[in-house]
């Protein structure tokens, strides 16, 4: 009796153990299962805001290269006659006006430093999208060193020789002989050197966009697919 007694209290608390075993496993697996739920909920948030600020980006940046390449395919034939000297009076306005031309890109990173501040960098699952992420700021830094050298050459040359020979009310040449100053020339020279520069890296970082933008849009699919 004793010993049926005995097995029956075993059974029972065997049964219990189970059913706290089985209560604690589900709250794990549910408080997993929502933690990686509210985890893909957030990437998928901010795959969606990183997509909207390349979008920007990328309108952004083919704008001035296209603005950039119209102001140089201007600007080598009225080289070219400069250096020739042939340069008609009514031209001179015309290179004085491209020679003020000066603008920089002014790109979106609103979401990379929204993820950074939180520290929810690892929030992206996918390795190619961080490191682009990563290559995309860094050519990005690149391009303000290239613009900042740019803007003190525009500031410290361009801006005052334009100011002392070109009368911005009237929109005139103060002086018509400028096109034989050699000064006038080289800054031009300079001017087109330096946009051609930037040209270089505009495009550089144009093309990381788009590859950048298609991947996440194509892991955006994936994430929405798989939830």
């Amino acid at each position: 009796m004793r010993i049926i007694t005995t097995m029956k209290n075993f059974k029972y608390a065997l049964f219990e153990v189970t059913i706290v075993f089985i209560g604690v496993s589900s709250a794990f697996f549910l408080n997993n299962w929502t933690n990686q739920k509210d985890r893909s909920i957030k990437e998928i948030y901010y795959t969606s805001k990183i997509i909207e600020d390349q979008s920007y980006n990328i309108t952004e940046i083919k704008e001035k290269i296209e603005m950039d390449a119209t102001n140089i395919s201007r600007s080598y034939p009225l080289i070219h006659e400069l250096l020739h000297n042939t340069l008609p009076e009514d031209s001179i306005v015309s290179v004085l006006n491209l020679m003020a031309t000066f603008g920089r890109i002014n790109l979106k990173f609103t979401t990379y430093e929204e993820i950074i501040t939180n520290g929810d960098f690892n929030i992206l699952s996918n390795d190619s999208i961080r490191s682009m992420f990563i290559e995309t700021k860094t050519l990005y830094e690149d391009i303000i060193i290239s613009e900042d050298f740019y803007e003190d050459f525009y500031h410290n040359f361009i801006v005052p020789y334009v100011m002392n020979n070109f009368d911005m009310l009237s929109e005139k040449a103060i002086n018509n002989s400028i096109a034989q100053d050699f000064r006038f020339t080289n800054h031009f020279g300079a001017n087109v050197s330096f946009k051609e520069q930037l040209g270089e890296e505009y495009k550089k970082l144009y093309d990381h966009l788009i590859e950048f933008h298609r991947l996440l849009i194509s892991s955006k699919e994936e994430l929405v697919n798989t939830n």
